[in-house]
């Protein structure tokens, strides 16, 4: 949690009395009612100066978000290692392209999964997370994505005939070539 306390003064010239009513209350803006309860507020002996204090939940820290969701990933991507492009069938899950910009990703950010807790660590953390998440949402389904190339297609009595580099997992054609 973050405490802040806050004093906040008098000057002469501002109010003809220079101090602060006796009943003088303060309000921290945007909070919720029950969070506002928890601001405290006082007056010094001469009542020149209030101090508005509030103690600030403290939310995660980034490389617990960030193992959070490295814990869940393998999950969410339908795999049986977030590491490896293969499910529980061993049978690749995303194409060839969009799984080599993610899994450095990945790395990076198992790099920082032992990071201390430090405000040093948070923006790299931040940053594996926010990269990590972005290189997920850009995998592509192989399911749905043909990677193959064909050179040429020849169609001679009825038969198409394809040239070219295929999908490695079909050779011969991908179910997305197949006539």
């Amino acid at each position: 949690d973050y405490k802040v306390d806050v004093d906040v003064r008098m000057i002469p010239g501002l109010s003809a009395d220079y101090v602060f009513p006796a009943d003088a209350e303060a309000e921290v803006t945007g909070l919720t009612a029950e969070e506002q309860a928890k601001v405290k507020y006082s007056l010094n002996d001469n009542a020149d100066t209030m101090t508005i204090s509030y103690t600030f939940p403290r939310g995660k820290h980034p490389v617990e978000v960030l193992n959070e969701y490295l814990d869940g990933l393998a999950a969410e991507l339908e795999v049986a290692n977030a590491a490896e492009n293969k499910n529980a069938s061993n049978v690749r899950v995303y194409t060839n392209a969009s799984w080599a910009a993610y899994l450095p990703k990945y790395q990076a950010a198992m790099a920082r999964k032992n990071d201390a807790l430090t405000t040093a660590t948070e923006t790299a953390c931040q940053t594996a997370y926010d990269e990590l998440v972005a290189a997920v949402g850009a995998l592509d389904k192989a399911a749905d994505t043909c990677e193959c190339t064909i050179e040429s297609v020849t169609l001679e009595g009825g038969n198409i005939s394809l040239t070219g580099g295929f999908c490695t997992e079909n050779i011969g054609g991908c179910i997305h070539c197949k006539s």
